[in-house]
């Protein structure tokens, strides 16, 4: 299944996680996707909830089914680049938000 509008190396085909994933093992999956810019690293503001919808996570490629809590959030309001919005699960936003912090912390100390 492949999610409309969203740039090409944020479609996913197939889950990541066949079975289901742990935290350390999800967090490694962030950190690796943020590294490689396949994920963006922001602080998110602005977050919305709904029913899934059927597409996949951003983080884990793993459906979000209709009886899960879809989890939308913007792209970057400072980034120079077209809006995305990216989906998750509850448990993946907030392993990728994590990993975001992380990365920044790093950048910091730097």
């Amino acid at each position: 299944m492949r999610r409309r509008g969203l740039p090409k190396h944020l479609r996913f085909e197939t889950g990541d996680c066949d079975m289901v994933c742990s935290e350390d093992e999800l967090g490694r999956l962030a950190k690796r996707r943020i590294e490689a810019g396949e994920l963006p690293c922001y602080v998110v503001t602005h977050m919305w909830g709904s029913h899934g919808s059927g597409g996949c996570c951003a983080l884990c490629h793993r459906p979000i089914g209709i009886e899960e809590i879809e989890y939308e959030v913007a792209s970057d309001p400072e980034a120079d680049q077209a809006a995305v919005t990216l989906c998750f699960h509850l448990g993946c936003h907030a392993i990728w938000q994590a990993e975001c912090a992380r990365a920044g912390a790093g950048a910091a100390a730097d």
